[in-house]
């Protein structure tokens, strides 16, 4: 019995070492992937307003309407 509860405890420390290992990694991974869409979306929507604001400027180029 008593070499059973050694395998055991052994079984559970592997276990709990690699939960705490892929706990970290996921930790990471969601850093890395919040730091990449904050980026992607500061730079989307700039590059979109720019676009829009373009849009807008050649629509009343077009219509000879002014800017306000």
């Amino acid at each position: 019995m008593e070499e059973a509860e050694k395998e055991y405890k052994k079984i559970s420390e592997k276990i709990d070492s690699r939960h705490k290992a892929m706990k970290a990694s996921y930790a990471k991974i969601m850093a890395d992937a919040q730091a990449i869409a904050s980026r992607v979306c500061k730079t989307s929507i700039f590059e979109l307003s720019k676009s829009f604001e373009k849009g807008i400027d050649d629509l009343r180029n077009r219509f000879g309407t002014p800017s306000t």
